[in-house]
């Protein structure tokens, strides 16, 4: 299950989904949540700039555990 967000009144989802295939998104964005507000479905109510920037995490994270993943090969 992806995190949802609200971004400027736009519905926006973020996954990071690990080798089994079970997505952690939220464990990951929980660890450095910011005390976002929630509405009432329990979407993050965020910036563009912050969306962007896990976003941003997010896909660094998948990039670095592909390296990873890749010389432990």
């Amino acid at each position: 299950m992806s995190t949802i967000f609200i971004v400027n009144g736009e519905e926006k989802a973020l996954e990071m989904r690990g080798k089994n295939g079970i997505d952690w998104s939220a464990d990951f964005i929980a660890t450095g949540e910011q005390n976002w507000k929630c509405d009432d479905d329990g979407r993050y109510i965020v910036s563009q700039e912050d969306f962007e920037w896990w976003k941003n995490m997010i896909a660094e994270w998948q990039h670095m555990e592909s390296v990873v993943a890749e010389y432990n090969d």
